[in-house]
Parts: C-alpha cells; sequence; structure tokens
C-alpha cells in the first residue's frame, strides 16, 4: 500500500486528476474544480474527501506529516511505503529539515520525498528568492540516498519508485516484505539457498521478526550487532557465515529490489 501525502497545495488539480485515475472522483467532481461550493478548491481541502487526511496550506509541513505517517505505520501493523510530494521552494522551509533530521534518526525506510524541481515559487524563480542549489546535494549531505530524474521521464521515475527507499536500518514491515521477495524469486530460479539478515543494531523490532523468521524457516539465519557499525561491516558479517557457492549482498530496505537476483 502506498500512502501519498501532497504538500504541494497549489497542484491540487493534479491531485483530483489522480485520484479520479483511480475512481475516487467522478466526471462530475471534476466539473466542479474551483467552482463555489466546490470540495475541489484550488488548495486539497481538509475534510470531504476521504483520500486527502491533510489540508494544505502554511507551507513547511508536508514532510513533517508524511514522516510521522510512516512511523506509525510498523505500529499500525501497515504495509507499504509513504510518498511524499513538495515543491523546491517549501524547502526554504526550516521544518522539513527539522523533519529530514526526524526521519534519519528514526530510520524511516517506508518513506520516499518527491521534489519537483521547477525552479518557481510565488514570489519569484527560486534562485531569485531564497537560492538552495545545488539542492540534491544537501540532501546528500544528510545522509539521504538521492536521485536526480527528469520528472517528465515516467520511466525514470517509476524505476526510483519501485526501488527507493531512505537507508537505514530495516524497519518492521520491510524485513518480511524483502524475505517473501526473495522466497519468491529462489523459488522461480529452483535453487539451494539461504537467507542471512544482518540487523546492525536497529532501535526497532528486527531482532525478533528475523528471530520469528528463522524459526520457521530453517534457511533463514539471523545476526545481530552490539551496537550500529554500519553497512559494510553488516556485509562482512554475513559474507562470514555464508556456505553456499555465490552470494548476492543486498540492503535490507528494498532499495535493491530482490527480483534482481533473477
Amino acid at each position: 500500500m502506498i500512502t501519498s501525502c501532497f504538500p504541494k497545495g497549489h497542484a491540487a488539480g493534479a491531485l483530483y486528476t489522480a485520484l479520479w485515475s483511480v475512481g475516487r472522483l467522478s466526471d462530475n467532481d471534476l466539473r466542479t474544480f474551483h467552482r463555489d461550493g466546490t470540495l475541489l478548491s484550488g488548495h486539497p481541502p481538509a475534510r470531504g474527501i476521504a483520500d486527502i487526511p491533510f489540508v494544505t496550506g502554511s507551507l513547511g509541513h508536508g514532510v513533517g506529516l508524511a514522516a510521522g505517517l510512516a512511523l506509525g505505520q510498523p505500529q499500525n501493523e501497515t504495509a507499504g511505503r509513504v510518498i511524499c510530494l513538495t515543491s523546491d521552494g517549501e524547502w526554504n522551509e526550516g521544518s522539513t529539515w527539522e523533519s529530514l533530521i526526524f526521519a534519519k534518526q528514526q530510520h524511516l525506510a517506508n518513506l520516499v520525498v518527491l521534489v519537483d524541481q521547477n525552479g518557481l515559487q510565488g514570489f519569484g524563480t527560486t534562485s531569485e528568492v531564497a537560492d538552495l542549489s545545488p539542492l540534491a546535494d544537501k540532501f546528500r549531505a544528510f545522509g539521504l540516498t538521492t536521485w536526480e530524474i527528469d520528472g517528465h521521464d515516467q520511466a525514470a521515475l517509476t524505476g526510483v519508485l519501485n526501488s527507493t527507499a531512505i537507508p537505514g536500518p530495516c524497519m518492521i514491515v520491510a524485513i518480511p516484505i524483502m524475505y517473501r521477495r526473495l522466497k519468491d524469486t529462489f523459488q522461480k530460479l529452483n535453487v539451494d539457498h539461504e537467507i542471512i539478515f544482518v540487523n546492525d543494531c536497529s532501535p526497532d523490532d528486527s531482532e525478533e521478526i528475523i528471530r520469528l523468521l528463522s524459526q520457521d524457516d530453517p534457511r533463514v539465519l539471523g545476526i545481530s550487532h552490539s551496537r550500529n557499525f554500519g553497512s559494510q561491516a553488516a556485509f562482512m558479517s554475513g559474507l562470514r557465515i555464508a556456505n553456499k557457492n555465490s552470494c548476492v549482498l543486498l540492503d535490507g530496505d528494498l532499495q535493491d529490489p530482490p527480483e534482481l537476483i533473477e
């Protein structure tokens, strides 16, 4: 399941069209867009449309709301990702950066943030008002995996969304999903295999999830580090106990699709 957060309120028309395309809004609903008494106002409404949980308004809150949704998914036993679309001008707001600090600290591997870098904001161009270029480098400085793609290239955008997550220790929902996808892949290939999960001192319940999987499936092995040693040390721990003829290294946050093994 994908939950969308849409702080880029001035692009509400695109949001309504997306909801219409999946049957959430009717043709008649769209005909009322921006008219008196409509639910489809110039900014997404606070209430009246079940698929729009938050109203947009003051810029800078969308990433924080999305981070809260991502944090709550494991607690609500909800699998999937939260995707947040922002404008580039919105990053002039300090609360967006505070939200990134929170997302990184909480290891929200199920959160993806999209930035529409069109160079425009309410009072001029982003370079004239408050230049943040190069914006992508600032995201990388926060330790976030960052892609720069042409937003009009649907194939490129889909490719990234199908494999993207903010890196960090595995979230609860990521481990079972990765396990199922790995099992499906190995069954298609009909090969002898083992699956080694390395818990690099994740603060969530990853260790317990791995333990339960290994109880149910003897092909699953688990390692837990005493502290966070980093991804390279985690890979080495797995390699040291691997017993098969070859080994494939994958990040546990699903940024490397298991199906690539095929």
